[in-house]
């Protein structure tokens, strides 16, 4: 897991230097798609913006990612009316008023022109729901958490003890105990394949002879 999780990583610094932005629309969820999302906070799940296909996803942990080609950071988030609220890595602010309107939201900073972004269909088949949610791998000097979603996509952060951080982020498929690992703006467009095993508050993924275990974040 180690390995694929430092590939994402790699391919999401790799995207920022050699990816031209995409273009076209966002799938469109299904009426049962939106149906199973209304019983989530409204906001929770990937908002693509069209034009380059940059997103935010927002997590039912209360984390949220900002990707795009050439960057991807994380923070916490809080919702309130239509005011959103995040604090990037702990430390920089942003505010802003925020519209759902089915799968549209548009995010309107103050003094600046307003975003439009469409909810993208949740991929990734149907994920175990003993996967789904925060694992942690503590290191001597880091400690990474990956975030399984049971709409297919994955958050994987790192955090140094010199306060240095990493972000990146992808989307997911699983077939039995086979897992397999796609990582948003990669160049290469190269799945990772793995298997994993959950035994209570305990993750195994392994990748050929590469083995790493992860514990339920509490």
């Amino acid at each position: 897991m180690k390995r694929i999780l430092v590939a994402i990583l790699l391919a999401s610094t790799l995207a920022g230097c050699s990816q031209a932005p995409t273009t076209g629309a966002s799938p469109t969820p299904t009426a049962a798609q939106t149906q199973a999302q209304a019983t989530v906070a409204p906001e929770v799940g990937r908002w693509v913006r069209d034009e380059d296909k940059a997103f935010f996803e927002f997590f039912s942990s209360g984390r949220v990612a900002l990707a795009a080609p050439s960057e991807t950071k994380t923070g916490t988030y809080k919702l309130e009316g239509d005011k959103l609220s995040i604090t990037w890595d702990g430390k920089e602010k942003d505010e802003a008023t925020v519209k759902f309107e089915g799968d549209k939201m548009s995010v309107k900073h103050e003094d600046e022109p307003e975003v439009k972004l469409t909810r993208e269909a949740p991929g990734g088949g149907k994920v175990p729901p003993e996967l789904v949610g925060l694992w942690e791998n503590k290191e001597k000097d880091k400690t990474d958490v990956s975030e399984f979603t049971d709409r297919g996509t994955l958050l994987f952060t790192s955090e140094y003890s010199d306060g240095q951080r990493g972000a990146a982020t992808a989307k997911f498929e699983v077939e039995g105990d086979k897992i397999t690992v796609h990582p948003d703006f990669d160049p290469e467009n190269k799945p990772f394949p793995g298997a994993f095993k959950v035994e209570g508050d305990t993750l195994t993924i392994s990748e050929n002879s590469n083995v790493t275990t992860l514990k339920r974040k509490k």
